[in-house]
């Protein structure tokens, strides 16, 4: 019985969460031109995760290299209705700290 109470202790202290820190109505990394025309691409997700030692990061990560990442596979320029959040998959003596974004991405539409 001990044995089976210690490793639900260790599963619990391991497991990851998530925790909701925000949402943006619409994010671009760079000002657009006043006649674009955007296309949705759908709701896409991005991660950017950095390492800790006994709770020394290594490095911080960052919410623009998150955007970038959701943005990226379709060439995005707009994010809209972004929630963002702090994700910590991996407790105990080494982990990672992440942010996670998640929102509407927008590509340029092509000139006729």
């Amino acid at each position: 019985m001990r044995a089976a109470l210690a490793v639900l202790a260790a599963g619990v202290a391991l497991a990851g969460c998530d925790v909701p820190i925000g949402t943006l109505g619409a994010v671009a990394p760079r000002p657009l031109p006043r006649d674009v025309r955007l296309v949705s691409r759908g709701r896409r997700v991005g991660e950017e995760c950095r390492w800790w030692v006994i709770g020394v990061p290594l490095g911080l990560p960052r919410m623009e290299h998150a955007m970038a990442a959701a943005m990226a596979p379709v060439d995005g320029v707009v994010m809209r209705d972004v929630r963002v959040f702090s994700v910590h998959p991996v407790w105990g003596p080494v982990g990672r700290h992440c942010y996670r974004v998640e929102g509407e991405v927008f590509s340029a539409a092509a000139s006729p």
